[in-house]
């Protein structure tokens, strides 16, 4: 089946740019062990800013996988209970 494949190949690519995210933190460390200074150590949080679309868009492409009923995006009572006074 075609969408076991496609899982298959988006679980492989997240564990390798996760690998990747975790490597590039581990030398940034490295760096600010090597050096004592702390000059771009601001990577590893753009590293996980990165990382907030790409969790978005897989709970997006998983809710709206063709064969399911994409009735809601946001559970009921999570948006408009604010307005109930």
């Amino acid at each position: 089946m075609m969408l076991a494949e496609s899982d298959d190949r988006t679980r492989t690519a997240v564990h390798v740019l996760a690998l990747a995210s975790v490597l590039c933190c581990a030398m940034a460390a490295a760096r600010v062990i090597y050096t004592a200074r702390f000059t771009y150590l601001f990577f590893c949080w753009n590293l996980l800013l990165a990382w907030v679309p790409v969790g978005l868009s897989l709970v997006l492409a998983r809710r709206f996988r063709p064969g399911r009923n994409p009735r809601r995006l946001v559970p009921r009572g999570a948006v408009g209970s604010h307005v109930i006074s």
